[in-house]
């Protein structure tokens, strides 16, 4: 069992990474609506398993989190760990 610590490091990293990248990520989805409008995908609102996969896809925790240890300890987890501590952070 990993300490709370490091979980609570987790965590914040990740909740780091979404407020770096939240604007961004949400104005391209949104911009996707006019480009595909018979989509209803991007008619809705992201789903919590986007926004964890968007938090946790291409390294963003290490490059936006500011925390490599606990980065470090999130990847090493499986997937299905590693999204819910992501969706614990941002949902």
């Amino acid at each position: 069992m990993p300490s709370p610590d490091i979980r609570n490091r987790a965590i914040r990293a990740c909740q780091s990474t979404w407020n770096a990248i939240a604007a961004d990520v949400e104005t391209a989805h949104y911009e996707m609506a006019s480009v595909f409008p018979d989509s209803s995908y991007y008619r809705h609102p992201m789903t919590d398993d986007v926004i964890a996969e968007m938090i946790l896809d291409a390294d963003r925790v290490k490059m936006y989190g500011d925390d490599d240890e606990a980065a470090a300890w999130l990847y090493s987890l499986p997937l299905k760990e590693m999204e819910t501590i992501a969706k614990e952070a941002c949902c």
